[in-house]
């Protein structure tokens, strides 16, 4: 989210594509994509490698930044930001399996304080890298080069971090509803 993030410039973006009536639409879209595939999140447990989910997620999101950031139609540009919504809430569902998998009872009130700064501080800080390369190079290359980062950092993690990526859901655990 520090690189992929363009919140802090869609008042600008709004501007481009008509002024302050399309900022709420900017705003609200990923909501609607997040909310959308909360419809189909029942069907997460069939997904047994998370961290390739939370991987795919992550650059399904960057992507759909990266288009969102060379849109010039404001329809199509609220679609590839629904998407960034959608794949942002695909990653979170299993961002939260995968801590509760994995986490030991023990630590989970530290850990979670250190997740809480992440997702806290990620966002804010993604607006600061936007605006400062929106400042400096534009806002259109402010937002695909967050997108363009995402992605690629999102690949270097796997590759250095192997373990992340094949992770295996315990499928010896049987929940009952």
């Amino acid at each position: 989210m520090i690189f992929g993030m363009p919140n802090a410039l869609f008042p600008a973006i709004a501007q481009y594509f008509g002024g302050a009536k399309v900022l709420g639409l900017l705003y609200s879209a990923p909501a609607v994509g997040a909310l959308i595939v909360s419809f189909f999140s029942g069907s997460a447990y069939l997904v047994k490698y998370h961290g390739r989910a939370i991987a795919i997620s992550a650059i399904g999101w960057g992507v759909s930044i990266i288009f969102f950031g060379v849109s010039t139609n404001l329809w199509l540009a609220l679609v590839f930001l629904g998407f960034a919504g959608g794949f942002d809430a695909i990653s979170g569902i299993y961002r939260g399996i995968l801590w509760n998998e994995t986490i030991p009872n023990q630590l989970r009130g530290r850990l979670a304080g250190i997740e809480m700064i992440s997702y806290l501080s990620g966002p804010r800080l993604g607006d600061t890298e936007a605006g400062l390369v929106a400042a400096a190079f534009g806002v259109t290359a402010a937002v695909v080069s967050g997108g363009v980062l995402c992605v690629a950092g999102v690949a270097i993690c796997c590759y250095f971090l192997p373990k992340y990526w094949n992770y295996h859901a315990d499928t010896s655990v049987q929940f009952k509803m």
